[in-house]
């Protein structure tokens, strides 16, 4: 008996309940998030039913698609414009305020050696600096795969959800 699969890649999956995005929350409201490359960078990003779905999708086409891998987003994003649109949605004021990107890489890096964990690290700043953008077309034409979810929906559930831990 031989087992089909198929490896569905998902990014950042974003929805109520997500720890970094109440992470990021509270640094916004404590005016601690800068833009890196002035917020520039592309973070591809999905909303948890868009993964569910993705899943159940490629379960049923297992057989015909065996061995493959798809990359998944529901939307992507320019960073100042996902961090923007949490602080809209929580009433604050837009990040405007910027950093070098060597400056901070080199600060997480010096956060990663002490005992205490800390939100900043050499991964996240990489992660949020960089151009993340993802072909997602193959999974779109052979798993016919259409995401519901947009970046506006996506972070209104996810700062209610915040907002009612409140």
């Amino acid at each position: 008996m031989c087992i089909s699969f198929i490896a569905i890649r998902p990014p950042m999956i974003l929805g109520p309940g997500d720890e970094p995005a109440k992470a990021l929350m509270e640094n916004l409201e404590k005016g601690r998030i800068v833009l890196l490359r002035g917020g520039k960078g592309i973070i591809p990003v999905v909303h948890p039913k868009d993964a569910a779905r993705a899943h159940l999708l490629a379960l049923e086409k297992a057989t015909e698609f065996d061995g493959e891998s798809f990359h998944l987003a529901s939307f992507q994003v320019q960073f100042k414009d996902y961090a923007n649109t949490f602080s809209k949605e929580l009433g604050l004021k837009s990040v405007k305020m910027k950093a070098p990107y060597s400056l901070l890489y080199s600060i997480g890096w010096f956060l990663e050696i002490l005992p205490k964990e800390y939100d900043i690290n050499r991964f996240t700043i990489k992660f949020l600096g960089s151009n993340t953008k993802l072909d997602v077309s193959k999974i779109t034409e052979k798993l016919g795969f259409k995401p519901k979810y947009g970046l506006e929906q996506t972070v209104k559930e996810t700062a209610d959800w915040y907002k009612s831990l409140k």
